[in-house]
């Protein structure tokens, strides 16, 4: 995974050197700092209803402070901390486990990045995918609690503009909080559960109890 993203970061600044010139690089660049210090300034530039990060979270609830940007600071130090916890404390996933905590990753990194418009959302659909399916053969209770997110996740974009715009507070983004939160519990109760078997293992044995009994 890691040959292969910098391979493809490689091969897309070749292009770009090639296409728009070191002068225009550099403007990019010069481009993207200007936007992240909107992005992170007090100056109300950016409309910050169109974004889902904790940044403009706090920022919609508070107002544009000093208080606000060090809440955000910290609570995004806190979900950080809560994944990188997560994935050490399981060194050898199994494939399901694997699956939990890459949905919490996409879901949470939405929150913590430095700004994230509304649109940037659609990374929730590999995240539910991968929920879809650590779940296909779990309990119905789980399933349909999974069903009661994705409803959510759809019905919660067509209001999370006019709640942020007149009640100051953007539900897509506890939305996005509430959901990383609850995979990131499938995959402590999964991976905690001496119950549960890792499907790699189970079809070993199956595969080895088949051979003997034939023998």
């Amino acid at each position: 995974m890691l040959a292969g993203l910098s391979a493809s970061m490689a091969s897309m600044l070749l292009a770009s050197f090639a296409t728009a010139g070191v002068n225009g690089v550099w403007l990019w660049i010069l481009r993207l700092r200007v936007f992240s210090l909107y992005a992170t300034s007090n100056e109300a530039i950016l409309r910050r209803t169109k974004y889902v990060d904790l940044n403009a979270f706090f920022t919609i609830l508070l107002g544009g402070n000093s208080v606000a940007r060090g809440i955000a600071t910290v609570a995004t130090a806190a979900a950080f901390s809560i994944l990188a916890w997560a994935w050490l404390r399981t060194r050898h996933p199994s494939h399901e486990v694997q699956r939990y905590l890459w949905a919490a990753t996409l879901t949470w990194t939405l929150m913590i990045n430095i700004y994230v418009p509304a649109y940037d959302t659609i990374l929730l659909v590999p995240a539910a995918a991968l929920l879809a399916r650590s779940l296909a053969g779990s309990g119905k209770r789980q399933q349909t609690a999974l069903q009661i997110w994705l409803i959510a996740l759809w019905l919660v974009p067509w209001l999370t503009q006019s709640w942020a715009d007149y009640l100051r507070l953007q539900i897509l983004t506890l939305a996005l909080a509430g959901l990383g939160y609850w995979t990131l519990t499938l995959a402590r109760a999964y991976s905690s559960s001496p119950l549960t078997v890792p499907r790699e293992r189970f079809n070993a044995r199956s595969q080895l109890q088949d051979a003997v009994g034939q023998r």
